[in-house]
C-alpha cells in the first residue's frame, strides 16, 4: 500500500486528488499498521469480538428497512422486544455506536446512493435529505461532508 501511495505521489497521480479515496486509503493504511506492528491494543484487537444477540441484529435489520420513516429508539425497543437501556447498551457492545447513530449512517448512505443516481435537473438535496428524514438540512450538509468528503450538491452534480 505504501509502494502504491508513493508511486503515485512520485508519478502525479490521480489518487491525491480524490478526497473520497484517499480518506479511505488513510483509514486502511492506519488499520492495517495497527493491526500489523504490536502495540498496546494488541491484545485487544486479537480477541474475538462475540456475534450481537439476535434482538440487536433484528433492530439493525429494522432501522436499515425503515430508514426513511421517523423512528425513535422506544420504537426499536418494542419492535423488538427489549428495553431501551437494552438496546442502546447492546448497540454500544457490539457496534460501538447508538440505535440512532446508526439510523444516522444509514440514512447518509441511502442519500448518497440516491443523489449519485439522481438528475439534478429533477432532483434538490433537500428532497433528498428530507426524504431520509433529516430535517435540518445544515447539520446534515456538515455531517454529510465529514463522511463523504465532498458536498451533497456535488455528489448531486456527478
Amino acid at each position: 500500500m505504501l509502494e502504491l501511495l508513493r508511486g503515485e505521489m512520485e508519478n502525479g497521480g490521480s489518487l491525491q486528488n480524490e478526497p473520497i479515496v484517499m480518506k479511505e486509503f488513510e483509514r486502511l493504511l492506519l488499520s492495517q499498521l495497527i493491526v500489523a506492528q504490536p502495540n498496546n491494543y494488541t491484545e485487544a484487537l486479537q480477541r474475538p469480538v462475540p456475534a450481537a444477540p439476535r434482538t440487536i441484529r433484528r433492530a439493525v435489520e429494522i432501522l436499515e428497512h425503515h430508514a426513511d420513516e421517523l423512528l425513535t429508539v422506544e420504537d426499536v425497543a418494542s419492535a423488538t422486544g427489549i428495553s431501551v437501556r437494552a438496546l442502546q447498551d447492546g448497540f454500544k457492545k457490539y457496534y460501538g455506536t447508538t440505535p440512532m447513530g446508526d439510523l444516522r449512517e444509514v440514512r447518509m448512505k441511502t442519500v448518497r446512493a440516491w443523489l449519485l443516481d439522481a438528475d439534478p435537473s429533477t432532483t434538490t438535496v433537500s428532497d433528498a435529505a428530507s426524504r431520509c428524514g433529516f430535517v435540518h438540512l445544515g447539520r446534515f450538509s456538515v455531517q454529510y461532508r465529514e463522511k463523504f468528503g465532498e458536498t451533497p450538491p456535488a455528489t448531486l452534480r456527478r
